[in-house]
């Protein structure tokens, strides 16, 4: 089964300007789904969980067809899915018109067509997917081997997996090059921080078109390009902020001058999450507590209720506010989080002093800060 590469796309929906067309149309012809429901959703982003993405559509497929309509705000990865089938078909949604057919039993096989980025997809699809099967063999491979006790050679399955990576970040960049007036570019150039350093990223970003860099994400990418490191950085003070615990009550950041305190973005739906939390983070958390030390969660749920009922059943000690305004998570943007957990440490005078430590690494730094 081919599934595209999107998967690894953050995309951002934000306003702005729509031009020529209102709305999009989509007109389906599809095989083996009679009396089934086909939905349409945004893709997501790593910090939205698949149980929380909203559908933009859905329809009834009647004698093969179907249609689907509405509008975007600006171009962005949108799938199409099908009641009780598997899989799904990717492709960049603009306000225009657009025709599917296929087999609904293989649905990302589906033949679309109707604007030029569906074209450029399908190259870059083309080329990239080879790399995407054998980047998943040997990683299934490793872990085959690591649970099997095997360690080397899960070892150096993974090391081929990093290979794979690599060709596929050198790839996407030289699609953008190839292309950089295309939305596909922009998405692409998001996947390009394991391979290439910030200074590379930055220049394959100024080879994008002035009409992409006008995109809500193109922003985004912006600022982690070029002001997240001048904001975001040890020694820094930590950036302020104010969000609502589940009580509705604002709890600010600066409420806890004077103590270390440990920012952890995490989400109910983040399973590495809770299984950090408990019990290791509970006994630290217990064990310094009353010498100066506060965690304060940060989740990026979308849904408050689900965040509310894995504080309640997680039993979670510590202070907890959830970042969603407008659909929105602005905290963790401008702290740049792009995976979950992750943490940073601050002093008593709120200035950061570490970063992303978890385990014995945080354990380790906590016996430092508090040994006297």
């Amino acid at each position: 089964m081919k599934f595209s590469y999107c998967f690894l796309l953050i995309v951002f929906i934000f306003p702005c300007n729509i031009q020529g067309q209102t709305g999009f149309y989509i007109k389906g012809e599809l095989e083996n789904a009679e009396g089934l429901k086909v939905y349409l959703s945004w893709q997501g982003d790593r910090l939205t969980s698949i149980t929380e993405i909203p559908l933009l559509d859905s329809a009834v497929v009647y004698g093969k067809s179907f249609e689907l309509t509405g509008q975007v705000e600006e171009p962005g990865y949108y799938t199409i899915f099908i009641q009780k089938k598997e899989g799904w078909k990717t492709f960049i949604l603009e306000n225009k018109t657009y025709q599917i057919s296929g087999d609904a039993n293989k649905i990302w096989d589906a033949k679309l067509e109707g604007s030029e980025e569906m074209r450029i997809w399908e190259e870059y699809a083309t080329a990239v997917n080879p790399l995407i099967e054998k980047g998943n063999a040997v990683a299934d491979s490793s872990q085959m081997m690591y649970a099997q006790g095997d360690t080397t050679l899960g070892r150096t399955y993974s090391e081929q997996k990093q290979l794979y990576d690599k060709q596929i970040a050198i790839l996407s960049k030289d699609f953008i090059l190839k292309y950089p007036d295309s939305y596909v570019s922009l998405f692409l150039s998001n996947n390009l921080d394991q391979v290439f350093n910030k200074e590379e990223r930055r220049q394959v970003y100024e080879k994008l078109s002035n009409r992409i860099r006008q995109h809500s994400f193109a922003q985004k990418l912006h600022y982690e390009l070029y002001e997240l490191d001048d904001l975001i950085g040890i020694g820094k003070p930590a950036i302020p902020f104010s969000l609502r615990d589940q009580f509705d009550n604002m709890v600010h950041l600066s409420d806890y001058r004077g103590k270390y305190v440990l920012v952890e973005f995490w989400a109910s739906w983040c399973g590495r999450c809770r299984v950090y939390y408990s019990p290791f983070l509970f006994e630290l958390y217990h064990r310094y507590q009353f010498r100066g030390f506060e965690i304060l969660g940060v989740s990026v749920n979308k849904n408050t209720e689900y965040w509310k009922w894995a504080v309640e059943e997680d039993g979670l000690p510590w202070p907890n506010v959830l970042d969603i305004k407008d659909g929105t998570h602005g905290v963790a943007f401008q702290y740049g989080i792009k995976t979950l957990p992750t943490n940073f440490l601050l002093d008593e005078n709120g200035v950061l002093i570490a970063k992303n430590l978890h385990g014995e690494a945080l354990a380790e730094k906590l016996r430092e800060l508090f040994r006297n």
